[in-house]
Formats: C-alpha cells, structure tokens, sequence
C-alpha cells in the first residue's frame, strides 16, 4: 500500500465530492467487499486509513467486476413468460420450447 494513508471517510468524501457512505457500508466494503472486491484498508486500532489512489483502484476494479459479472436471476414466472413471447430461449437443457404457433399444454382439465 501507499505511505500516504488518510482515514478512510476523508479519502471517501474526496474522491466522491464530499458523499460518505454510512458506518455499516464502510465496514461491509472492508470486510466482505462488493463485486467480491475486498476494500484493501490498513487498520489502526478501530480505524481504518487508505491512500486515494488505492480507493481509486478498488472502484474501478468494483466496476469491472460488476460489468463482467452474470445479471440477477429472474424469477421462473417472469422466466416462462419471457419464453412464452418468443424473447429469451428456454434455458432448460433437453426440454425444449413449444413452437410459437402452439399454446403450451395446460395441466387442468375442464369437465
């Protein structure tokens, strides 16, 4: 790490125009990261100090994680009803979609 440490919050508000995020989101950032991007710190007592070019990095290396990384699972209604319009292929291997043509096989019955 760089010789020039600041506390934390002050390289924080720095770099992002005076917004620091709370406690909680600081901590987070530290220990379990974002992206999976651990916020390198240098710990003093309870304090945490960082130089502004490491803080710089770690946001760029956030943002390529997160550009590299898949997109949210989506729920198996929204799923199926992305199939049904014909917008997204079935990800289910060796059960294939019915033709556009042909409504899908209801499971009730009317009597």
């Amino acid at each position: 790490m760089d010789s020039d440490l600041h506390p934390l919050p002050r390289v924080i508000r720095r770099v992002l125009s005076d917004e620091t995020p709370s406690p909680a989101t600081l901590y987070r950032w530290t220990s379990k990261g974002v992206a999976g991007v651990k916020l390198p710190v240098t710990k003093v007592g309870r304090r945490s100090f960082i130089s502004e070019a490491t803080f710089r990095q770690w946001l760029q290396d956030v943002t390529a994680a997160k550009q590299c990384a898949p997109s949210a699972a989506i729920s198996p209604a929204v799923e199926a009803k992305l199939v049904e319009a014909g917008l997204m292929e079935s990800p289910k291997v060796g059960t294939p979609s019915p033709p556009a043509d042909q409504e899908p096989h209801s499971s009730s019955h009317t009597v």
